[in-house]
């Protein structure tokens, strides 16, 4: 019988625990617990901060584990899809959690359970296939002469994101790629929901154990920012994989650099995803254009990667379209979501006040006020600049994470310049009408040099998981512009090429002769 038709056993029960290499610990750091953003009361159980042993113990396992198979891809699927099978019987206690940890929705929660678990089959899949491996070999009569295979890198420290719980924390896209890679975790759970960490932390544990491999493969260590430098340093670590800010990214690379043996740091960062929208496409359909800009804003409290941070359109005033004023009035009047910690909620509104002090008399203040409380209310704000206020203030082309954006009256013939002065960033989008494909053509080739994916007549927000996807962009929104943490790709991370030559076909990696004997038989 499978876990999916399996009733739920033993339920699962937060502890404040890491659990390091199948076993339950305490750290023996400072005390901290997770915080309610609703209620903005901090809630149980206690945990502490995993130490130095802690950390050397979970490396250290890590690097056993990964010397327990042969070469590659031999049980990754089946403890993915195991992994899979046990988040879908523990549904309702992970769930549970992550809206206490994070007040946001249960629909969002559900859904985003839902695209951890199908993320979770999906890299089974492509793991299975072996079609990361790029195996190619180059034959003379009667002997492999060279073979080239990619083979997993070693034991990967992931960072748990703050705003995705499960689709970017402990069971979300880097955690599955390096398991399917073929490399043993350890995850540092984000410190905004260290008992949903812990739940999810547990379905690892218990799949690593019913598919019967070394416990190491897996381990979770509760703390926070001191805990990841010890982690990003350690030496049986081999690569990071991290989502989160542009200066926790780049201090993570930084030591990975400067380490002995610098190691690969895979870091998602500040992205501002710029929107731009033609005259033409205001005039024809501009409310259904603000009212999908401003839920992809507003969503989720504006804390996604994706959110549309500037949007340019081409309008002459805004007494002739009504474009800017709706666009600002259907962000102010939507439900206030609570922010997910203090710390977001004051970066938050930080950004809202240098960002408004950077706008001339030539821009307007579109957005209310600004409201707060103890359960951590913020409302959503657009700020009106000129054209000239962009190009000369820096604080307008930096990333507001949270429920914002900024509103810039650009003329479509200002529009290639300003894409050659964008920061680099995970996306940009186009509104546009069927008979202006042709004259911007130079605009989506431009913003193709700065972004990761480029969106015409849709939303940046929402992240598909698929073959063709790309979740990444040129620095600050990424470490690496050539990788991606989602989609197919995001195995070969984990991955290097390796090089047989003159090797015997039994000493070989069975990834070698399997391919060989597929296309032999193709």
């Amino acid at each position: 019988m499978t876990a999916d038709s399996e009733a739920p056993g033993v339920e699962l029960v937060a502890e404040g625990c890491s659990l390091v290499a199948g076993r339950a610990v305490q750290g023996d750091g400072p005390e901290f617990l997770a915080f309610n953003p609703r209620t903005g009361e901090e809630v149980g159980p206690v945990f502490r901060e995993a130490g130095l042993e802690l950390v050397e113990k979970s490396t250290a396992a890590a690097r056993e584990a990964f010397g327990t198979l042969e070469y590659h891809f031999e049980r990754g699927p089946a403890l993915l899809d195991r992994a899979a099978a046990l988040m879908e019987v523990h549904r309702p206690e992970i769930v549970e959690r992550a809206e206490i940890e994070t007040a946001l929705s249960r629909t969002r929660l559900e859904g985003e359970l839902t695209r951890t678990v199908n993320q979770l089959r999906f890299l089974a899949e492509v793991a299975a296939s072996g079609e990361r491996l790029d195996v190619a070999t180059d034959n003379v009569p009667n002997r492999l002469a060279l073979a080239l295979v990619r083979l997993p890198i070693g034991p990967v420290a992931v960072f748990g994101a703050s705003n995705f719980p499960l689709a970017f924390s402990v069971p979300g896209c880097d955690t599955a790629a390096a398991l399917a890679a073929g490399c043993p975790v350890v995850v540092k759970a984000h410190e905004a929901h260290p008992a949903t960490s812990e739940l999810c932390g547990r379905v690892f544990i218990e799949a690593v154990r019913d598919c019967g491999l070394h416990p190491g493969w897996f381990s979770l260590l509760q703390g926070r920012s001191a805990l990841g430098a010890t982690l990003a340093r350690d030496p049986n670590i081999k690569a990071v994989a991290f989502t989160g800010s542009e200066r926790g990214g780049r201090a993570l690379f930084d030591m990975a650099s400067a380490r002995p043996e610098p190691i690969p740091v895979y870091a998602e960062m500040g992205s501002i995803n710029p929107v731009f929208v033609t005259a033409a496409s205001i005039e024809s359909r501009g409310e259904e254009i603000v009212s999908a800009l401003a839920a992809s804003i507003i969503g989720s409290g504006g804390q996604l990667c994706t959110k549309p941070g500037v949007v340019f359109a081409d309008y002459r005033t805004d007494a002739e379209t009504g474009f800017a004023s709706r666009f600002a009035s259907l962000v102010e009047i939507s439900d206030e979501q609570p922010l997910l910690t203090p710390q977001i909620r004051e970066r938050f509104l930080h950004s809202l006040q240098v960002v408004a002090a950077a706008v001339s008399g030539e821009g307007e203040d579109c957005g209310g006020q600004i409201r707060g409380g103890p359960a951590l209310l913020a409302s959503g704000r657009v700020i009106r600049a000129s054209l000239q206020d962009w190009v000369r203030e820096d604080a307008l082309r930096d990333e507001i994470f949270g429920p914002a954006s900024v509103l810039v009256a650009a003329p479509e013939e200002s529009w290639l310049d300003v894409a050659h002065k964008l920061s680099g960033s995970l996306t940009a989008s186009i509104w546009l009408e069927s008979e202006e494909h042709v004259r911007l053509a130079p605009l989506v080739r431009a913003l193709s040099t700065r972004v990761g994916r480029v969106v015409v007549n849709g939303l940046p927000t929402g992240v598909r998981v698929s073959k063709a996807m790309f979740h990444g962009g040129p620095y600050p929104a990424s470490a690496s512009a050539r990788d991606t943490s989602v989609g197919a790709c995001s195995l070969d991370r984990f991955l290097r090429p390796v090089c047989f030559q003159g090797v015997p076909e039994e000493l070989l990696p069975r990834a070698v002769t399997a391919s060989t004997t597929r296309h032999q038989s193709g």
